[in-house]
C-alpha cells in the first residue's frame, strides 16, 4: 500500500494537470449548463483502492490507488446525477509487468435518503470507462525493450456509499462500487473523499 501511494505521488504531477484540464473544460462546455437547472451542486475528490481480478489472464489480482475528481448535481433530496475523472494511479507491479490504470472515469445516479441531519445513505449505478495500459520489458538481442498495450472496458457499474456530514457544506464520502463486471475481469473497490457543496 505505502508503494501504491509513493508511486501515484510521483505519476500525480505527469497526469493531474492535463486531465484536470480536461476535467475543467467537459464541465464548462457539457455540464456546466444542465447544472444551472439543479437544485444544489456540489463538487469533491476521492482517494480509491481500486482491486482487479482477472480470473483468465496472467494477473490474478492487484490494487491500485486511485484520484478521482467529481462534480455532482442534486436534482431532489432523494436522486443526484454525478460524473467523475480519474485524476492519477498508482502503477503496481506484477512479475515482469507494469501496470497501470489510465482514462479512468463515468457517469452515475446516485439514489438515497436522509437519516438525521448528517446521514445520507445511498446507492449508486450509472456507466464506468477504463483503461489497463500495460508494460512488459522484453529482450531484444543486445538489450531490452519495453512493449506497451493497453485494454480499454466500460460497463454498468453499481455499489453504495454514504456522505457523513462534518460542517454545514463539508461531508466525508464513503463508497464501495463494482466499477466494471466482466466474465473475466472485475474492477471494484472503496473510497473515501471529501464533498463540498457550492
Amino acid at each position: 500500500m505505502i508503494k501504491g501511494i509513493s508511486d501515484m505521488k510521483n505519476t500525480l504531477a505527469h497526469y493531474s494537470t492535463s486531465k484536470l484540464v480536461a476535467f475543467l473544460l467537459f464541465v464548462t462546455l457539457i455540464v456546466a449548463p444542465s447544472l444551472t437547472m439543479a437544485k444544489e451542486i456540489y463538487y469533491g475528490a476521492s482517494l480509491a483502492s481500486i482491486e482487479l481480478t482477472d480470473d483468465e489472464g496472467p494477473i490474478d489480482k492487484i490494487s491500485f490507488i486511485t484520484l478521482y475528481g467529481r462534480l455532482g448535481a442534486k436534482w431532489s433530496e432523494n436522486i443526484s446525477g454525478e460524473f467523475r475523472l480519474g485524476l492519477a494511479s498508482s502503477k503496481e507491479r506484477y512479475a515482469d509487468r507494469m501496470l497501470e490504470m489510465k482514462d479512468f472515469g463515468g457517469l452515475y445516479v446516485k439514489v438515497g435518503a436522509p437519516v438525521g441531519e448528517n446521514f445520507y445513505p445511498y446507492a449508486i449505478i450509472g456507466k464506468t470507462r477504463g483503461k489497463l495500459g500495460v508494460s512488459v520489458n522484453t529482450p531484444n538481442f543486445a538489450k531490452s525493450s519495453i512493449a506497451k498495450s493497453s485494454s480499454t472496458k466500460s460497463d454498468t457499474s453499481f455499489g453504495f456509499g454514504a456522505d457523513v456530514k462534518i460542517f454545514d457544506s463539508v461531508a466525508i464520502n464513503l463508497e464501495y462500487i463494482n466499477y466494471i463486471d466482466k466474465p473475466v475481469n472485475d474492477f471494484a473497490g472503496f473510497s473515501l473523499g471529501l464533498t463540498f457543496d457550492l
